[in-house]
């Protein structure tokens, strides 16, 4: 695992430069949800977000833009997927109030600043305090409410309603899914690629 503070921050993945602002991978999440966009079209765009020059090789490129969106942390195929649990934020519908907790905590503007690294943008929104709007917000959207009283429990269940994350008609994928499916996608290409030689 990559460490903030003795890794350093990367700007480059196995050579290559990367755009490690934070708006770059911002937009690869509203770009993976986008259910206009084919496979190809979401893998390109992704891409490009990340690397001024994407590599040749796209699935290298993929797996450099999955490891640095998950801060050099990206699970095995081998270790047991976690028990879903609900989602906390949507950088998308919580932008203005995680805009708000970023100037009252940091005096960062999130508008205008020229720019933040991704690992940075990430650390300090996990370090929000826990009285700011967005991390309460993210506490009822996402805690037991069968441990609290009655009375708690409707308090919660109906702040979740008023602030839940809207889906849209095509529910957003996470980076693992779209690792794999593109894994696979691409893997059937070079298989029927290998077919037609072997034809030929």
């Amino acid at each position: 695992m990559h460490t903030l503070i003795a890794g350093g921050l990367p700007y480059e993945i196995e050579g290559t430069k990367i755009s490690p602002d934070f708006r770059n991978i911002l937009r690869v999440e509203t770009i993976s949800g986008d259910p206009a966009l084919s496979p190809t079209e979401k893998l390109t765009q992704m891409l490009e977000q990340l690397y001024p020059q994407p590599p040749r090789d796209l699935t290298k490129a993929f797996e450099g833009l999955v490891w640095f969106i998950h801060r050099g942390d990206v699970p095995g195929e081998d270790v047991p997927r976690a028990k879903k649990h609900r989602k906390g934020y949507d950088f998308t519908q919580d932008a203005s109030l995680i805009f708000s907790a970023f100037f009252a905590t940091y005096g960062i503007n999130l508008a205008s600043i020229e720019h933040l690294h991704w690992w940075e943008f990430l650390a300090l929104f996990e370090g929000l305090p826990e009285d700011v709007l967005i991390k309460k917000v993210m506490y009822w959207r996402t805690c037991d409410v069968s441990k609290l009283s009655k009375e708690e429990k409707k308090h919660v269940l109906d702040l979740r309603a008023h602030f839940a994350i809207k889906r849209p008609e095509t529910e957003r994928k996470s980076m693992e899914q779209i690792e794999r499916e593109t894994h696979e996608y691409y893997s059937r290409r070079i298989e029927l690629a290998r077919e037609r030689e072997r034809g030929g």
